[in-house]
Protein backbone atom coordinates (compact mmCIF):
# COMPACT_ATOMS: atom_id res chain seq x y z
CA UNK A 1 0.00 0.00 0.00
CA UNK A 2 1.26 3.43 -0.81
CA UNK A 3 2.25 5.77 1.66
CA UNK A 4 0.03 8.93 2.40
CA UNK A 5 3.07 10.80 1.63
CA UNK A 6 3.72 9.54 -1.95
CA UNK A 7 3.13 11.86 -4.19
CA UNK A 8 0.23 10.45 -6.98
CA UNK A 9 -2.88 11.97 -8.04
CA UNK A 10 -5.23 10.26 -5.22
CA UNK A 11 -2.96 11.93 -2.17
CA UNK A 12 -2.66 15.02 -4.01
CA UNK A 13 -6.46 15.46 -4.11
CA UNK A 14 -6.77 14.86 -0.33
CA UNK A 15 -5.18 18.40 0.16
CA UNK A 16 -8.15 19.96 -1.81
CA UNK A 17 -8.17 22.28 -4.53
CA UNK A 18 -7.63 25.77 -2.78
CA UNK A 19 -4.22 24.10 -0.80
CA UNK A 20 -2.90 23.10 -4.20
CA UNK A 21 -4.23 26.26 -6.07
CA UNK A 22 -2.15 28.39 -3.62
CA UNK A 23 1.34 25.32 -3.94
CA UNK A 24 1.00 26.10 -7.50
CA UNK A 25 1.28 30.01 -7.04
CA UNK A 26 4.22 29.71 -4.92
CA UNK A 27 5.77 27.34 -7.72
CA UNK A 28 5.03 29.51 -10.50
CA UNK A 29 6.69 32.33 -8.71
CA UNK A 30 10.06 30.68 -9.47
CA UNK A 31 9.49 28.29 -12.51
CA UNK A 32 8.93 30.24 -15.10
CA UNK A 33 8.04 27.05 -17.77
CA UNK A 34 5.17 25.77 -15.28
CA UNK A 35 3.72 29.49 -15.08
CA UNK A 36 3.55 29.51 -18.84
CA UNK A 37 2.15 25.43 -18.24
CA UNK A 38 -0.80 26.71 -16.14
CA UNK A 39 -1.55 29.57 -18.48
CA UNK A 40 -2.13 26.95 -21.26
CA UNK A 41 -4.17 25.26 -19.10
CA UNK A 42 -6.50 28.15 -18.22
CA UNK A 43 -6.38 28.87 -21.58
CA UNK A 44 -7.59 25.82 -22.57
CA UNK A 45 -10.79 26.61 -20.17
CA UNK A 46 -12.21 29.22 -22.90
CA UNK A 47 -11.67 27.21 -25.94
CA UNK A 48 -8.94 26.60 -28.58
CA UNK A 49 -8.69 30.77 -29.38
CA UNK A 50 -7.62 31.66 -26.24
CA UNK A 51 -4.78 28.34 -26.04
CA UNK A 52 -3.68 29.58 -30.01
CA UNK A 53 -3.15 33.41 -28.61
CA UNK A 54 -0.89 31.57 -26.31
CA UNK A 55 1.13 29.70 -28.10
CA UNK A 56 1.55 32.07 -30.75
CA UNK A 57 2.97 34.84 -28.07
CA UNK A 58 5.37 32.22 -26.87
CA UNK A 59 6.67 31.20 -30.18
CA UNK A 60 7.28 34.47 -31.29
CA UNK A 61 9.08 34.99 -27.88
CA UNK A 62 11.82 32.19 -28.58
CA UNK A 63 11.91 33.12 -31.98
CA UNK A 64 13.58 36.63 -31.12
CA UNK A 65 15.85 34.88 -28.33
CA UNK A 66 19.76 35.30 -29.23
CA UNK A 67 21.71 34.77 -26.32
CA UNK A 68 23.29 31.36 -26.79
CA UNK A 69 22.23 28.19 -24.99
CA UNK A 70 24.89 25.71 -24.04
CA UNK A 71 24.07 21.86 -24.07
CA UNK A 72 23.72 21.73 -20.22
CA UNK A 73 21.17 24.34 -21.05
CA UNK A 74 18.89 22.84 -23.99
CA UNK A 75 16.48 20.61 -22.01
CA UNK A 76 14.53 23.15 -20.25
CA UNK A 77 14.19 25.29 -24.07
CA UNK A 78 13.19 22.04 -25.64
CA UNK A 79 10.51 21.25 -22.77
CA UNK A 80 9.27 24.81 -23.66
CA UNK A 81 9.47 23.87 -27.38
CA UNK A 82 7.77 20.49 -26.21
CA UNK A 83 5.07 21.77 -24.25
CA UNK A 84 4.07 24.02 -27.39
CA UNK A 85 3.50 21.20 -29.23
CA UNK A 86 1.39 19.64 -26.91
CA UNK A 87 -0.86 22.43 -26.34
CA UNK A 88 -0.94 22.71 -30.34
CA UNK A 89 -2.39 19.10 -30.64
CA UNK A 90 -4.25 18.76 -27.54
CA UNK A 91 -6.01 21.53 -27.32
CA UNK A 92 -6.25 23.56 -31.09
CA UNK A 93 -6.16 21.00 -33.54
CA UNK A 94 -9.49 18.78 -32.40
CA UNK A 95 -11.39 21.75 -33.13
CA UNK A 96 -9.26 24.18 -35.10
CA UNK A 97 -6.87 22.29 -37.50
CA UNK A 98 -5.92 25.11 -40.12
CA UNK A 99 -4.97 27.22 -36.97
CA UNK A 100 -3.04 24.37 -35.45
CA UNK A 101 -1.77 23.52 -38.78
CA UNK A 102 0.12 27.43 -39.14
CA UNK A 103 1.32 27.23 -35.38
CA UNK A 104 2.81 24.02 -35.84
CA UNK A 105 4.52 25.14 -38.85
CA UNK A 106 6.00 28.29 -37.02
CA UNK A 107 6.84 25.83 -34.21
CA UNK A 108 9.23 23.93 -36.79
CA UNK A 109 10.58 27.06 -38.76
CA UNK A 110 11.81 27.85 -35.39
CA UNK A 111 14.43 25.34 -36.24
CA UNK A 112 16.28 27.72 -38.23
CA UNK A 113 17.17 30.60 -35.60
CA UNK A 114 17.02 28.16 -32.22
CA UNK A 115 20.08 26.04 -33.60
CA UNK A 116 21.93 28.65 -34.51
CA UNK A 117 22.25 29.97 -31.33
CA UNK A 118 22.19 26.69 -29.04
CA UNK A 119 24.17 23.54 -29.09
CA UNK A 120 21.86 20.64 -29.88
CA UNK A 121 25.18 18.24 -30.12
CA UNK A 122 23.01 14.95 -28.35
CA UNK A 123 19.95 16.14 -30.48
CA UNK A 124 17.48 16.92 -27.90
CA UNK A 125 16.20 19.85 -30.00
CA UNK A 126 16.16 17.97 -33.06
CA UNK A 127 14.12 15.42 -31.54
CA UNK A 128 11.15 17.92 -30.77
CA UNK A 129 11.08 19.69 -34.04
CA UNK A 130 11.00 15.89 -35.73
CA UNK A 131 7.87 14.55 -33.81
CA UNK A 132 6.04 17.91 -34.64
CA UNK A 133 6.94 17.91 -38.46
CA UNK A 134 5.65 13.63 -38.72
CA UNK A 135 2.04 15.01 -37.88
CA UNK A 136 2.16 18.07 -40.34
CA UNK A 137 1.18 16.50 -42.90
CA UNK A 138 -2.27 14.45 -41.28
CA UNK A 139 -2.96 18.07 -39.81
CA UNK A 140 -2.76 19.24 -43.37
CA UNK A 141 -5.50 17.05 -44.69
CA UNK A 142 -7.27 17.69 -41.78
CA UNK A 143 -6.98 21.51 -42.16
CA UNK A 144 -7.97 21.06 -46.12
CA UNK A 145 -5.69 24.16 -47.35
CA UNK A 146 -5.66 25.01 -50.51
CA UNK A 147 -3.44 23.68 -52.74
CA UNK A 148 -1.76 26.50 -54.60
CA UNK A 149 -1.53 27.73 -50.91
CA UNK A 150 0.06 24.59 -49.50
CA UNK A 151 2.39 24.01 -52.95
CA UNK A 152 3.93 27.46 -52.01
CA UNK A 153 4.51 26.91 -48.29
CA UNK A 154 6.31 23.08 -49.36
CA UNK A 155 8.16 24.71 -52.01
CA UNK A 156 9.70 28.09 -49.55
CA UNK A 157 10.28 25.35 -46.79
CA UNK A 158 11.98 22.81 -48.43
CA UNK A 159 14.21 25.65 -50.31
CA UNK A 160 14.85 26.86 -46.54
CA UNK A 161 16.19 23.67 -44.82
CA UNK A 162 19.46 24.53 -43.32
CA UNK A 163 19.30 22.69 -40.31
CA UNK A 164 17.13 19.73 -41.61
CA UNK A 165 14.05 20.84 -40.09
CA UNK A 166 12.00 20.19 -43.42
CA UNK A 167 13.36 17.13 -44.48
CA UNK A 168 10.98 14.38 -45.88
CA UNK A 169 8.06 17.41 -46.09
CA UNK A 170 7.22 16.16 -49.43
CA UNK A 171 6.98 13.10 -48.77
CA UNK A 172 4.71 13.89 -45.69
CA UNK A 173 2.80 16.03 -48.00
CA UNK A 174 1.79 13.81 -50.58
CA UNK A 175 -1.81 13.44 -49.33
CA UNK A 176 -2.60 17.12 -49.04
CA UNK A 177 -1.00 18.08 -51.83
CA UNK A 178 -2.56 15.50 -54.11
CA UNK A 179 -1.32 14.32 -58.04
CA UNK A 180 -2.27 18.24 -58.61
CA UNK A 181 -0.04 19.96 -56.04
CA UNK A 182 2.33 17.60 -56.60
CA UNK A 183 3.11 18.34 -60.32
CA UNK A 184 2.66 21.62 -59.59
CA UNK A 185 5.50 21.80 -56.96
CA UNK A 186 7.29 19.63 -59.76
CA UNK A 187 7.28 22.51 -62.08
CA UNK A 188 8.30 25.02 -59.49
CA UNK A 189 11.88 22.89 -58.99
CA UNK A 190 12.29 22.28 -62.84
CA UNK A 191 11.91 26.09 -63.01
CA UNK A 192 14.44 26.43 -60.29
CA UNK A 193 16.99 24.11 -61.70
CA UNK A 194 16.57 26.39 -65.04
CA UNK A 195 17.91 28.58 -62.84
CA UNK A 196 21.54 30.52 -63.80
CA UNK A 197 23.88 30.80 -60.78
CA UNK A 198 25.99 33.84 -61.85
CA UNK A 199 29.52 33.28 -60.77
CA UNK A 200 30.56 37.24 -59.46
CA UNK A 201 34.02 38.09 -60.96
CA UNK A 202 36.86 36.94 -59.70
CA UNK A 203 38.03 39.53 -57.14
CA UNK A 204 35.06 39.47 -55.81
CA UNK A 205 34.78 35.44 -55.57
CA UNK A 206 34.95 34.67 -51.54
CA UNK A 207 37.07 31.84 -50.26
CA UNK A 208 35.27 29.64 -47.57
CA UNK A 209 38.23 26.99 -47.68
CA UNK A 210 40.95 25.42 -49.04
CA UNK A 211 41.78 21.56 -49.83
CA UNK A 212 43.53 19.06 -51.54
CA UNK A 213 41.89 20.17 -54.79
CA UNK A 214 42.42 23.75 -54.22
CA UNK A 215 40.32 27.14 -53.36
CA UNK A 216 36.71 26.41 -52.46
CA UNK A 217 34.50 29.49 -52.84
CA UNK A 218 31.42 30.32 -51.79
CA UNK A 219 29.72 31.03 -55.11
CA UNK A 220 30.77 27.06 -55.84
CA UNK A 221 29.65 25.81 -52.32
CA UNK A 222 26.21 27.88 -52.67
CA UNK A 223 26.01 26.07 -56.68
CA UNK A 224 26.15 22.81 -55.84
CA UNK A 225 24.23 23.37 -52.58
CA UNK A 226 21.40 24.62 -55.29
CA UNK A 227 21.97 21.38 -57.61
CA UNK A 228 21.36 19.07 -54.54
CA UNK A 229 18.68 20.53 -53.17
CA UNK A 230 16.66 20.58 -56.88
CA UNK A 231 17.47 17.10 -57.32
CA UNK A 232 16.39 15.79 -53.67
CA UNK A 233 13.15 17.78 -54.27
CA UNK A 234 12.49 16.23 -57.82
CA UNK A 235 13.16 12.71 -56.42
CA UNK A 236 11.45 12.91 -53.11
CA UNK A 237 8.42 14.33 -55.95
CA UNK A 238 8.71 11.37 -58.00
CA UNK A 239 8.62 8.76 -55.30
CA UNK A 240 5.37 10.45 -54.47
CA UNK A 241 3.70 10.51 -57.53
CA UNK A 242 5.16 7.19 -57.98
CA UNK A 243 6.49 8.26 -61.74
CA UNK A 244 10.03 5.85 -61.74
CA UNK A 245 11.26 7.34 -65.04
CA UNK A 246 11.20 11.01 -63.05
CA UNK A 247 13.01 9.77 -60.75
CA UNK A 248 15.41 7.77 -63.04
CA UNK A 249 16.16 11.36 -64.79
CA UNK A 250 17.59 12.69 -61.94
CA UNK A 251 19.87 10.06 -61.42
CA UNK A 252 22.97 11.51 -63.56
CA UNK A 253 23.70 8.67 -65.95
CA UNK A 254 27.29 8.84 -65.09
CA UNK A 255 26.30 7.12 -61.81
CA UNK A 256 24.08 4.44 -62.65
CA UNK A 257 26.90 2.14 -62.85
CA UNK A 258 26.77 2.45 -58.60
CA UNK A 259 25.48 -0.74 -56.95
CA UNK A 260 23.69 1.08 -54.77
CA UNK A 261 22.38 3.65 -57.19
CA UNK A 262 21.51 0.83 -59.43
CA UNK A 263 19.47 -0.93 -56.61
CA UNK A 264 17.60 2.21 -55.69
CA UNK A 265 16.08 2.46 -59.72
CA UNK A 266 15.78 -0.90 -59.78
CA UNK A 267 13.80 -1.60 -56.81
CA UNK A 268 10.92 1.47 -58.76
CA UNK A 269 11.02 -0.50 -61.63
CA UNK A 270 9.89 -3.42 -59.86
CA UNK A 271 7.27 -1.86 -57.72
CA UNK A 272 5.87 -0.58 -61.20
CA UNK A 273 5.73 -4.10 -62.62
CA UNK A 274 8.87 -3.30 -64.92
CA UNK A 275 11.55 -6.42 -63.88
CA UNK A 276 12.65 -7.16 -66.87
CA UNK A 277 13.66 -3.34 -66.79
CA UNK A 278 14.87 -4.21 -63.23
CA UNK A 279 17.43 -6.55 -63.83
CA UNK A 280 18.74 -4.62 -66.73
CA UNK A 281 19.32 -1.65 -64.54
CA UNK A 282 21.16 -4.47 -62.08
CA UNK A 283 23.63 -5.38 -64.75
CA UNK A 284 25.07 -1.83 -65.88
CA UNK A 285 26.45 -1.98 -62.43
CA UNK A 286 27.27 -5.64 -61.80
CA UNK A 287 30.96 -5.09 -63.16
CA UNK A 288 31.60 -2.81 -60.43
CA UNK A 289 29.77 -5.28 -57.86
CA UNK A 290 32.13 -8.05 -58.78
CA UNK A 291 34.96 -5.64 -57.81
CA UNK A 292 33.92 -6.39 -54.19
CA UNK A 293 32.15 -4.15 -51.93
CA UNK A 294 28.87 -4.40 -49.54
CA UNK A 295 25.83 -4.07 -51.73
CA UNK A 296 23.08 -5.75 -50.03
CA UNK A 297 20.18 -3.95 -51.63
CA UNK A 298 21.61 -5.10 -55.21
CA UNK A 299 21.62 -8.42 -54.20
CA UNK A 300 18.01 -8.11 -52.46
CA UNK A 301 16.53 -6.23 -55.17
CA UNK A 302 17.99 -9.05 -57.82
CA UNK A 303 16.90 -11.62 -56.06
CA UNK A 304 13.04 -10.31 -56.62
CA UNK A 305 13.51 -8.95 -59.86
CA UNK A 306 13.84 -12.57 -61.01
CA UNK A 307 11.84 -14.28 -59.16
CA UNK A 308 8.90 -11.82 -60.58
CA UNK A 309 10.42 -12.93 -63.75
CA UNK A 310 9.86 -16.55 -63.14
CA UNK A 311 13.49 -17.65 -62.69
CA UNK A 312 13.18 -18.81 -59.18
CA UNK A 313 16.37 -21.10 -59.72
CA UNK A 314 18.26 -18.17 -60.73
CA UNK A 315 17.00 -16.17 -57.69
CA UNK A 316 17.99 -18.92 -55.54
CA UNK A 317 21.56 -18.35 -57.12
CA UNK A 318 21.62 -14.74 -56.67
Amino acid sequence: MASSKTLNQANLETLGANRLAQLLLELVAVDAQTKRRLRLELASANGSGDVAGEVAKRLATIAKAEAFVDWNKVKPLARDIEAQRRAIMEHIAPTDPATAFELLWKLIALARPVLSWCDDSHGTLGTVFATALSVLGALAAAARLPTDQLVDRVFDSVCDNDHGQFHGLVTLMTEPLGEAGLKSLRRKFEAMAREVQQRPPQGERRVIGFGSGGVFYEDEMEARRHERLVRQALVDIADALGDVDAFIAQCPADQRHNPAIAAAIAERLLAAGRAAEAIAALDAAEAIRRKGGHWPNWDRVRIAALDALGHAECAQCG
